[in-house]
């Protein structure tokens, strides 16, 4: 049995800076999908997060974390 069904996903956000992803997990937001895949950057890759946001309460605005 999954934790969490997507249907209980109330928001969602894509970000691509790890400090600023493990700050949305420890607020509440759920890893929904990783995903790297080659640019430009100067390593060479970029990796982009899918998070969920799972409860009622609204929670802080992208530029709080």
């Amino acid at each position: 049995m999954p934790a969490f069904f997507i249907s209980d996903v109330k928001q969602v956000r894509e970000l691509n800076q790890q400090a600023v992803v493990n700050k949305h997990i420890n607020a509440g937001w759920v890893l929904l999908s990783a995903v790297t895949a080659p640019s430009s950057e100067p390593h060479g890759v970029v990796t982009r997060y899918i998070l969920g946001w799972l409860s009622e309460d609204m929670p802080l605005q992208h530029f709080q974390y």
